[in-house]
């Protein structure tokens, strides 16, 4: 039995490697945060786990009982640890990482107070022979050792390292009057786009993702309300030019419009840079963070758009929806900032009370937790205005629009367009129909560039 074994806990670092099997990426951020090292750790055989799992992890790989196993299979160091049992009973001891932030404070504890030790058995031996000066090193090296301090050197930085931004990238949205008013949506950032049902918000990505395929910007659509088939049968329709769509009857006798096989199948590899999450894998928050940064890192992903917050899952564990909506919107804030990405999330509308009588929605307005908006940069809200004829009850007046609720990165709020929807092409348009005139050229045989009226 070595010295220390009395501050030491291998059920606790057993449990820290066990909460990294059992989730990966919350796991890993809570380890980065806590700032974690090997030398934290006591046991060799925890040690030389942790040290596996953190190259597997900066190697992009998904960590489970069989990766991790091979890794240490082929360093010839699964039978030093104890075999694939030994990872095994890592997974056993926790169910839940809900207590990971406690095992990570507890061994950092014990290790400090290794470190103090060591120090203490050196001064008590070498004290005779110790300057003053020496001595008053050894005690400030343990006392920062007390505090952690160590933890803190990348926490700061000084004002004058801090460089000065000239221009900023952003994303064009496709409508020249609300890039105008947001100067496109930046990099970096997370936008909440909501609105009630029927009100466009599907077509308002459609047409944001096909003007960044249009520009060469992959794109990553999450769609928890329609199929892949039906987004991507949708999709085209608003991609595709006029002269494509074609009118016809369908069995009940009704008018419909479609495209033709040569059209569909040249805006099909047109969107080969669009990427669809599978509908046959659950949408949880591990999943969907996960699939985005492979996709950014081998794909070249920079928008990110989830439709919507109401159809995906939490990792956290609690029963509060709240907590849980809370929970993924800082996520994916961190996603963005970290990957520098343009994520936008639908979010429904609150319904109004009867005795609510504004008529122009603001950002309080979206459903759910009050951080969700908080943490937004950008909330638009599509809206859609039908005035009834109060004799016959008909249709008098249809129009929508585009409104800019919250723009932290401009300051400019309240404002927004007012659009014409085409049913026939599946767009929104402006005054003018530069949007209904648009062409996305997939049938071009040449590679687009940047047009010199590209804004951003």
């Amino acid at each position: 039995m070595k010295t220390n074994d009395k501050l030491a806990s291998s059920d606790i670092e057993q449990s820290i490697i066990g909460c990294v099997l059992l989730d990966n990426y919350k796991s890993l951020e809570i380890i980065k945060d806590l700032n974690l090292k090997e030398n934290d750790f006591f046991y060799d055989d925890t040690r030389v786990l942790f040290n596996s799992i953190m190259v597997l992890a900066a190697r992009g790989e998904k960590i489970d009982l069989i990766t991790l196993a091979d890794f240490l299979k082929c360093e010839n160091m699964l039978e030093s640890i104890g075999g694939y049992q030994k990872i095994i009973g890592t997974t056993t001891i926790v169910t839940t990482i809900s207590n990971l932030r406690y095992y990570i404070n507890k061994i950092k504890e014990l290790s400090n107070k290794r470190k103090i030790l060591r120090e203490i058995k050196e001064v008590s031996t070498d004290i005779e022979r110790m300057t003053l000066s020496d001595l008053q090193k050894k005690l400030t090296l343990m006392n920062d050792t007390v505090s952690d301090t160590g933890r803190f050197d990348n926490m700061f930085t000084s004002a004058n390292n801090v460089k000065e931004v000239t221009k900023v990238k952003s994303l064009s949205t496709g409508f020249n009057k609300l890039d105008r008013a947001l100067h496109g949506l930046e990099y970096g950032t997370l936008t909440v786009l909501t609105g009630k049902p029927a009100t466009g918000k599907s077509t308002i990505l459609n047409q944001i993702i096909a003007n960044s395929l249009y520009y060469k910007i992959p794109v990553f659509l999450y769609s928890g309300e329609l199929p892949q088939k039906k987004v991507m049968a949708w999709f085209k329709m608003t991609v595709a030019n006029s002269e494509d769509i074609k009118e016809y009857t369908d069995e009940y006798g009704a008018t419909k419009y479609g495209l033709d096989i040569e059209a569909s199948k040249l805006i099909q590899d047109w969107s080969k840079d669009l990427y669809i999450f599978n509908d046959n894998e659950k949408p949880s928050e591990a999943n969907l963070i996960n699939t985005i940064k492979y996709l950014n890192r081998e794909k070249g992903v920079k928008l990110v758009v989830l439709d919507n917050l109401m159809t995906m899952i939490t990792d956290d564990p609690t029963n509060d929806e709240y907590l849980k909506q809370k929970h993924l919107a800082n996520s994916l804030k961190k996603l963005a900032k970290t990957y520098n990405l343009v994520v936008i999330l639908v979010a429904h509308e609150k319904k109004k009370s009867k005795d609510d009588k504004k008529n122009v929605t603001d950002m309080f307005d979206v459903l759910g937790a009050s951080e969700i908006v908080n943490l937004a940069d950008y909330v638009l809200h599509s809206q859609r205005n039908i005035i009834k004829s109060k004799e016959t009850g008909e249709i008098i007046a249809d129009t929508s629009g585009i409104y800019i609720s919250k723009n932290r990165i401009e300051g400019i709020q309240g404002v927004g367009m007012d659009t014409i929807f085409d049913k026939t092409r599946k767009r929104f348009y402006t005054e003018g129909g530069n949007e209904l005139k648009r062409d996305y050229c997939y049938r071009s045989k040449y590679e687009q560039v940047e047009s010199e009226d590209m804004p951003f």
